[in-house]
């Protein structure tokens, strides 16, 4: 839930903002809105496909709002927040959940802006609420409104490998504003590689039967594999990964280059997939891999280490400086501090969840129960 800052209305607010259900119409407006308070946008074709695309949204039985807008009298949009529909199995049953995404108001209306998360609440056959993009400044409302942390633990922080330790190192010198950046950069990594002793604890996981292939797209076997994955996990919440989905979720990314799925494979049998994406950071010169998702129904820890060989020899043959994930997709290697070298602590627990099903409430509390990553919510959409 990427989020502006959050205040009381000011002195600025000369009309009354209305609120109502956004529709396809108002993208400008939004676009416009998100530009002149810090947030990214999507195009309008990749904006749609949130929804239009999106085979949860086109199953839903009922109408579903995309998310609502604050309006003033003179049609200006000056508040939004994003409501996308997601599936997930559990316990053989069909779980629907509402992403929050995009929540943001002009600053003389931010007083307003938790109304907007209030009326995402009131949507009907909702089961869940969530966002695993929480920023620092809207987990006061998320936790005024009675949101809860997803129990799993290292969501306040993300770990990675180093993969380019000069590149890494002016990125680092940059982002302090430190002078000749350039000169020291050669120095700095060398001393950060000497720190290092990752690639062992990798090793130690390997599996020479198993062979790691990139896909293009994704294809047929992705349909068998997820009929497995639910029945292997079905006692989690799971995330729907069937090819549909999938496809939905990471096409435009594939199209364009900026995320890369494998598949794990012993013999010509698929056990496992992994998801990367690209997130940079331009504004330090940071290029930077991010795993989003990992899953397997054999060998889940052989497989990831695997994957995540893999893609460090990638990154190295491409200039990336950095591979990055969250603890919780660390968890088949044992405690992600002792596999990755470099830990990264966060400002905010970026996982947040609200039961809207009261039958799901005492379930979710159970941390055995999910099994998430960055596939789920928006930080990968």
């Amino acid at each position: 839930m990427k989020t502006s800052e959050l205040q009381h209305p000011t002195s600025q607010v000369r009309v009354r903002p209305v609120m109502r259900e956004a529709k396809f119409s108002d993208y400008e407006n939004i676009a416009a809105l998100q530009t002149r308070n810090g947030l990214t946008t999507k195009s309008r074709d990749d904006w749609m496909a949130l929804w239009r695309e999106n085979p949860e949204y086109n199953r839903a039985a009922c109408r579903w709002a995309i998310g609502l807008v604050l309006e003033t009298p003179h049609g200006e949009i000056v508040g939004f927040i994003g409501s996308i529909p997601v599936g997930y199995h559990f316990r053989c049953r069909h779980i629907r959940a509402a992403v929050t995404t995009s929540w943001v108001t002009d600053p003389q209306y931010r007083g307003y802006s938790i109304g907007l998360l209030n009326a995402v609440e009131r949507q009907s056959d909702i089961d869940l609420l969530l966002t695993n993009t929480a920023s620092a400044k809207a987990e006061a409302c998320l936790r005024c409104l009675r949101w809860s942390r997803v129990p799993v633990a290292g969501w306040d922080n993300s770990y990675g490998w180093i993969t380019n330790y000069t590149g890494f190192a002016r990125s680092l010198l940059s982002k302090s504003s430190i002078p000749i950046a350039g000169a020291l950069a050669y120095p700095m990594g060398a001393a950060i590689y000497c720190s290092e002793k990752f690639r062992k604890s990798l090793d130690q996981a390997r599996h020479s039967n198993l062979a790691v292939e990139l896909c293009p797209e994704v294809d047929s076997r992705f349909e068998e594999f997820w009929n497995q994955l639910a029945l292997f996990k079905s006692d989690s919440l799971l995330g729907i990964r069937d090819r549909s989905t999938l496809e939905w979720h990471f096409n435009n990314q594939l199209r364009r280059g900026s995320a890369w799925i494998v598949t794990i494979c012993k013999g010509r049998e698929m056990v496992a997939y992994a998801a990367f994406d690209r997130v940079d950071n331009p504004k330090f010169g940071l290029r930077r891999v991010r795993l989003v998702d990992f899953q397997a129904v054999e060998h889940a820890r052989e497989a990831l280490a695997e994957t995540l060989a893999w893609m460090l020899s990638k990154c190295c043959a491409e200039g990336v400086h950095l591979l990055e994930t969250s603890a919780a997709l660390l968890r088949a290697l044992g405690d992600a501090a002792t596999v990755a070298p470099y830990e990264r602590k966060l400002h905010v627990w970026r996982y947040y969840y609200k039961t809207l099903n009261p039958e799901l409430s005492d379930d979710l509390g159970d941390p055995g129960v999910w099994c998430t990553s960055d596939y789920d919510g928006d930080a990968s959409l």
